[in-house]
C-alpha cells in the first residue's frame, strides 16, 4: 500500500465517522422531538439547538479560561436583578423571622426541661 492509498482510506474513514456522527445527531433530534411532542417543532428550531449544542461544546473544550472571562458579566447581570426590599416588605420579613426564634426557642426549652425531668426520674442528675 502506497502512500496516497493510506491518505484515500484515511479520508474514507474520517468521512464514515463525520456521517455516523451526523446519523447520531439526527437520532437525538428526532428523540427530542418525541419528548417535546412533535418533529415539526424540532425542525422549525433545529438550528437553534445545533447553535447551542455547539456553544456547550465550545464552552467545554475552551475549559475555565472562558470561565474565569464570563464571570465579571454574569455577575454583573445577577447584580443588576436584585432589588431592595420595601419597607412593608422588610417588616413582614423581620416579624417572620422573630416569630420563627421565637417558637424555637421554645421549643428547646421544652425540650431541655423534659430531658432534665427525665434525668432527674433515673438518678442521672440531682
Amino acid at each position: 500500500m502506497n502512500r496516497e492509498e493510506k491518505k484515500a482510506v484515511k479520508i474514507a474513514a474520517k468521512i464514515e465517522k463525520r456521517e455516523a456522527k451526523k446519523k447520531r445527531n439526527e437520532e437525538r433530534l428526532a428523540m427530542k422531538a418525541q419528548l417535546l411532542g412533535g418533529y415539526e417543532d424540532i425542525e422549525a428550531n433545529k438550528d437553534t439547538i445545533i447553535e447551542e449544542h455547539e456553544i456547550k461544546k465550545l464552552h467545554k473544550s475552551e475549559g475555565r479560561k472562558v470561565h474565569f472571562k464570563e464571570f465579571p458579566i454574569k455577575l454583573l447581570k445577577e447584580a443588576n436583578k436584585l432589588k431592595t426590599p420595601t419597607r412593608k416588605e422588610l417588616g413582614k420579613k423581620f416579624v417572620t423571622v422573630l416569630i420563627f426564634i421565637t417558637v424555637a426557642a421554645l421549643v428547646f426549652y421544652a425540650l431541655d426541661l423534659g430531658l432534665v425531668s427525665l434525668f432527674r426520674e433515673l438518678h442521672i442528675i440531682k
